[in-house]
């Protein structure tokens, strides 16, 4: 299979990221090579790659950097689960069981200042040491594991380092999103539920 290139000068992290997962959804690729030149891209790219099982290597070019990506070969069932929409790990961590309670798409207030405050909690959320055991998505908080939200890399960075996403399917349907869901476990209210009372701390935004 072809080397496939990607352009994302001139994007930040989250957006670049936006842009290779996209390409990586619908193109199988063993091999991929992302121009960048911003050192948050290169960051966001590396660490993405690294988690879906590619060997990365960062070169520097005339006008920024090209981040490398050759994947590891892997079984079939490996590989449904190292890309986005894989089956989600449902073991339980040995640290305290967390659950981060997620009901919109911004904090505070609905204005860009609100939403830009969610991406970047969860963002910051994806580089901690202790990572929470669930994330619950209800209400407007479903839009952020939709196509084409900022909060898609780092939910994903979190899915794959073994956090579950939980995306209430009620509030889905409920905003027509059901089609446009990118990641994450399609539940019930109910099992949200469950995997509340079975947390031992829930923290809700």
């Amino acid at each position: 299979m072809e080397t496939i290139e990607i352009d994302c000068r001139n994007l930040e992290g989250s957006d670049s990221l936006t842009r290779v997962m996209a390409v990586l959804k619908s193109q199988k690729n063993n091999t991929i090579r992302v121009l960048v030149n911003t050192e948050s891209a290169i960051d966001s790219i590396s660490r993405f790659l690294g988690v879906q099982n590619f060997q990365v290597s960062v070169d520097s070019m005339v006008d920024g950097s090209i981040v490398e990506g050759s994947r590891i070969p892997l079984s079939e069932d490996s590989f449904e689960n190292a890309i986005p929409g894989g089956n989600l790990s449902t073991t339980k961590p040995t640290q305290p069981q967390t659950m981060v309670f997620i009901s919109s798409d911004y904090i505070g207030k609905e204005d860009d200042l609100g939403k830009d405050l969610m991406i970047n909690f969860i963002e910051n959320l994806s580089k901690m040491k202790q990572l929470p055991w669930n994330i619950a998505l209800v209400h407007c908080g479903v839009k952020l594991a939709a196509f084409p939200s900022k909060a898609l890399p780092p939910l994903k960075l979190l899915e794959q380092s073994g956090v579950n996403v939980l995306v209430c399917e009620k509030s889905l349907k409920g905003l027509g999103l059901d089609k446009e869901k990118f990641l994450g476990k399609t539940v019930s209210t109910m099992e949200i539920l469950s995997s509340m009372q079975e947390s031992e701390k829930v923290v809700q935004l």
